[in-house]
C-alpha cells in the first residue's frame, strides 16, 4: 500500500481522537479504531505515535445501551417509520409510538433519536436507553424539503426546543476573564464589556431548562438581567433548593 505521509502531529491527533470516541461506545468506538489501524498501517511512522494530546470526557458518562442503533440508523437512512415500546423517564410509563426517525444525536452521554411522534402529533427526542422494543416497519415518511436537522436546533443552547427567548446575563469582574477567554457561548450572543469589568450576554435562546444548568454553575457571579419569568423560575429553583439543605 502507498504510505500516506502523515507528520508525527498529526498522528497524535489522530490517537487523540481515538480516546474521545472510546466514551462514546460501541459501535463508534470500534468503526473509528478500525479506521485508526488502516491508517496506521501505510503509515511511515506507525509504532511511534505519542499520546500528545487528550480530550477530558467524564467517565462513566456514556450509556452503555446500543442494541437498537443498528435498526434505528437503518430506519433512518431508508426514510421507514418504527413501532417503539418507549419508557419515559419523567412519567415512568410505557407507552407504544409510531414513529418518522429524523435523525440520531450523541448529546450529554446519551444517543437521542429526533423523531415525528404518531402520537404526540409533534417532533420528540427519544433516548436509545429507554426504548424496551422496536418493530421496524415497511411504512416509508417523506421529509420535508427544507428540512435541516443543525438548523432546526440553532436556537437551542443544546438540543431542545422551546418559545425563542432574548435571556440577558451579568457576570460579575471576578469571573470576566474566564467569560471573555471563549469567543462566544452560544451563536446568537451578544456581548458587552462593562466599564465596571463586568461582562454582560445577551442571547437569544429556545426554552430556559438547558441555559438554566449553564448559569447555575456560575452561582455566585450571575446576576439574571431579564426576562422575569427566567428570574422567576430560578428563585422557585434556588428556594427549594435552600429548603432541602436545610
Amino acid at each position: 500500500m502507498r504510505a500516506i505521509p502523515f507528520d508525527i502531529k498529526e498522528l497524535a491527533l489522530l490517537s487523540a481522537l481515538s480516546d474521545m470516541t472510546s466514551q462514546i461506545g460501541e459501535p463508534i468506538k470500534g468503526s473509528f479504531q478500525n479506521i485508526l489501524n488502516k491508517l496506521h498501517t501505510c503509515s511511515k511512522e506507525r509504532g511511534k505515535v505519542p499520546s500528545l494530546f487528550r480530550f477530558s470526557i467524564q467517565q462513566g458518562s456514556v450509556s452503555d445501551s446500543w442494541q437498537w442503533f443498528n435498526e434505528i440508523s437503518d430506519a433512518i437512512s431508508e426514510q421507514r417509520q418504527m413501532k417503539i415500546k418507549y419508557h419515559s423517564i419523567n412519567t415512568d410509563k410505557q407507552t407504544n409510538r409510531t414513529i418518522d426517525p429524523y435523525g440520531l444525536v450523541f448529546y450529554d452521554g446519551i444517543w437521542f433519536i429526533y423523531a415525528y411522534c404518531n402520537l404526540r402529533k409533534d417532533f420528540r427526542w427519544f433516548a436509545i436507553d429507554r426504548i424496551k422494543k422496536v418493530t421496524n416497519l415497511q411504512q416509508t415518511f417523506t421529509k420535508p424539503d427544507n428540512f435541516n436537522m443543525e438548523e432546526r436546533f440553532k436556537k437551542s443552547w443544546g438540543i431542545w426546543e422551546g418559545k425563542a427567548t432574548e435571556i440577558t446575563v451579568r457576570f460579575s469582574k471576578d469571573v470576566a476573564e474566564l467569560i471573555k477567554r471563549k469567543k462566544f457561548w452560544h451563536p446568537s450572543e451578544k456581548r458587552v464589556v462593562l466599564p465596571s469589568g463586568e461582562v454582560e450576554l445577551t442571547f437569544n435562546v429556545s426554552g430556559h431548562e438547558e441555559i438554566k444548568w449553564w448559569l447555575y454553575s456560575w452561582i455566585p457571579h450571575i446576576q439574571v438581567i431579564k426576562p422575569t419569568t427566567l428570574i422567576n423560575e430560578m428563585k422557585k429553583d434556588l428556594a427549594k433548593a435552600l429548603s432541602i439543605s436545610r
